[in-house]
């Protein structure tokens, strides 16, 4: 995550601001709250502990706020919100909301874009029963596009953040589908809780929805040391995280993510072997064709060929993957 000096809108860049409010019962610190988040330009909201009972939310709506989603606590304790300027094109499809205040998923489309708004309040203790509980209820990932933002109340980085009342538990997640159209990330001042507010600025648009999903290149099956390590792999994820309490259905699906990640991972390393060897081949055959121009020796014409029918092989074995993959993609286009 960057920082930057200011938050500034640029040609239809949406602000999104996540602020723990640590109450908003009390009318004029509330109103001290909207007052800078609508002077700051805010588009989308992300607020933790509101503290507010279920009626009391609609306190919550502006004349510049014409969409609210919450969950609430009961007592005055936890509470999260996400608010949408009416300014934000947002067409909802589905919100779920935790019984015990600490998240809420919100689901819809911006541009006709499907997007996934998820704020949370995560507990001050260690419990992964309550993240692995919010990650089965994400929706699809492949169809939908990710902001998480919220109170973490955890660290990423345990060797920049260990500075007590300036550690950074306050974050945003963004699918790396949005980076691109992600600028202008800050924490701002502690000023109106104990908390620093943090802002990021999307420029959203029509993206590209027609990217193929991934699939297995079947060649890989046929690979001996790809399969022991897939093999290790699977054995390793499944004595780490099969549990009592994690469901089957739950489990398989993160598998396969796990599983997934570990062959796009050994891909991205083999696709590096394949370039560094056609690097040494190339180079190979041009020391070779200067030798030879100077002591044209039936030996070095021999190696040379050599090496010229190995640069060929492997160079076809590249070009046979591409029409493979460039099929695909246009078998994809008439499903």
């Amino acid at each position: 995550m960057t920082r930057a000096n200011s938050v500034s809108i640029r040609g239809g860049g949406n602000i999104l601001f996540s602020l723990n409010c640590r109450g908003l019962n009390n009318p004029i610190k509330r109103s001290k709250i909207f007052h800078y988040l609508h002077h700051a330009g805010a588009h989308v909201i992300f607020l933790q502990e509101t503290h507010l009972k279920p009626s009391d939310h609609v306190r919550l709506k502006k004349g510049w706020i014409n969409q609210t989603y919450h969950s609430s606590f009961s007592g005055k304790a936890r509470g999260v919100a996400i608010l949408l300027h009416k300014s934000v094109p947002f067409v909802h499809t589905s919100v779920v909301s935790d019984p015990n205040g600490r998240f809420v998923i919100v689901t819809g489309q911006i541009h006709n874009t499907s997007m996934a708004l998820i704020n949370i309040y995560a507990p001050n203790y260690d419990d992964e029963g309550f993240f692995k509980r919010l990650f089965s209820l994400i929706p699809d990932l492949t169809t939908h596009y990710l902001i998480l933002g919220g109170d973490f109340n955890c660290w990423l980085n345990p060797h920049l953040d260990l500075h007590h009342t300036f550690t950074r538990i306050d974050l945003f997640l963004v699918d790396n589908r949005l980076l691109s159209s992600t600028s202008d990330c800050k924490y701002d001042a502690i000023a109106l809780s104990d908390h620093a507010s943090i802002s990021i600025n999307i420029f959203f648009k029509k993206f590209n929805h027609t990217r193929a999903p991934w699939r297995l290149n079947a060649r890989l099956l046929l690979n001996e040391e790809f399969n022991k390590l897939i093999s290790q792999q699977i054995d390793v994820f499944i004595s780490f995280n099969k549990t009592p309490d994690i469901s089957a259905s739950l489990l398989w699906e993160t598998l396969k993510a796990y599983i997934r990640g570990e062959i796009i991972s050994y891909l991205g390393y083999e696709k590096k072997l394949r370039k560094r060897k056609e690097t040494e081949l190339l180079q190979h055959i041009f020391h070779l064709d200067n030798e030879y121009a100077i002591n044209q020796s039936p030996d070095l014409y021999k190696e040379r060929l050599s090496v010229q029918a190995e640069y060929d092989t492997l160079m076809t074995h590249q070009a046979t993957e591409m029409i493979l993959q460039s099929r695909t993609k246009q078998d994809l286009l008439f499903l």
